[in-house]
């Protein structure tokens, strides 16, 4: 795995040389409004003629697909995903959709299909039901790859995400030592969706090995939906009124999470939360949520767009696509969120 993630990494460094800069975002070099969402091309292509003397790339275009387009988090990824696609050369678009709908978010992939581009990143919502659409553009031509969460059940050639396991460990660790290793956590989930369920299973079994007085007592599958975090938060505090924590598996759910706790009045209770949500990250300067692990949305995006383009030039040849790329993560608690804050309204402004 190591020698394959390199030959990646050393193709990033060609790009980056060839681009003529080090580490720094390309210069803007135009944009435009599609139906498909906001396309951007750099006419010039040094990078990408110069990474495997790819000719003509701003003739290819690749699309990322979302759900909750309009979210802080999706357009952090999106901003990776346009940036690598303006050093390469290439086009890029943003289908997404702002209902609450599983079957829209999969529309957003047929969309994506029907436009017969060179490749699609995908941002999954559900692991099983992406399987037969993320299939289908495969199976037509057209590689996948899949950001954030995965649908490792489908032939994406690789996810783009984090060590979800390890990052539950990590809240594991942070929440055992806010509770001094004893007393009792609820934790929220969302059935079906993989990266919730693996760090769900880093946690618990990091509590039972580091914090054995640490127990979980109830797991709670919520939506997406904030009313229904926080009507079932409150209710599995009713239920057991002995809770002293919530470990919030995914984004939003912190915020759902906290307004449960003001529910049934407990201000006492320790909340951990996932990602950066605005909401969220108003309640970590409050005080109401501990802290929150972030996840590397920007690269998320830029090493997707990167993969696709590797991927429809066949500039690996026959050496093996990885099947991984790690996007990193960083911690955010009161001592750093204010600048977390400023950056995503500054990201929200750009984009109305």
């Amino acid at each position: 795995m190591k020698k394959i993630v390199s030959v990646v990494m050393a193709a990033v460094m060609v790009c980056m040389s060839a681009a003529g800069c080090s580490g720094q975002k390309p210069a803007e070099t135009g944009s435009s409004q599609t139906a498909a969402g906001s396309e951007s091309v750099s006419p010039e292509g040094m990078a990408g003629a110069a990474l495997g003397s790819v000719e003509h790339p701003e003739e290819q275009t690749y699309l990322w697909c979302s759900y909750e387009s309009t979210d802080d988090f999706m357009l952090m990824v999106y901003e990776g995903f346009e940036d690598c696609g303006k050093m390469l050369g290439v086009k890029t678009a943003h289908v997404g959709s702002s209902q609450n709908d599983l079957t829209e978010y999969i529309n957003t992939v047929e969309r994506a299909i029907s436009m017969e581009p060179d490749g699609i990143a995908v941002h999954v919502f559900n692991a099983d039901a992406y399987v037969d659409v993320i299939n289908k553009a495969m199976d037509g031509g057209i590689p996948v790859i899949t950001t954030g969460p995965d649908s490792p059940a489908s032939k994406r050639i690789c996810n783009v995400g984090v060590e979800n396991y390890e990052a539950g460990a990590f809240g594991a660790e942070r929440l055992g030592e806010a509770l001094n290793g004893t007393g009792k956590v609820l934790v929220l989930t969302r059935a079906g969706q993989n990266n919730s369920e693996l760090r769900v299973q880093g946690f618990k079994e990091t509590l039972a090995e580091k914090y054995p007085d640490i127990e979980v007592i109830s797991e709670v599958s919520v939506t997406a939906e904030i009313a229904d975090q926080a009507s079932k938060t409150a209710a599995a505090l009713t239920a057991n009124p002995d809770v002293d924590a919530v470990f919030c598996s995914l984004g939003i759910q912190a915020v759902g999470a906290s307004q449960g706790c003001d529910q049934v009045g407990r201000s006492d209770i320790v909340v951990f939360g996932f990602d950066r949500n605005p909401a969220q990250l108003e309640l970590v300067k409050q005080g109401k949520v501990m802290g929150s692990i972030a996840q590397g949305c920007y690269n998320m995006g830029w090493w997707a767009c990167l993969g696709l383009y590797i991927e429809h030039n066949n500039l690996l040849g026959d050496r093996n696509f990885p099947t991984f790329i790690s996007a990193g993560v960083s911690y955010i608690d009161q001592s750093n969120v204010d600048k977390e804050i400023e950056e995503s309204n500054a990201r929200i402004a750009g984009a109305k």
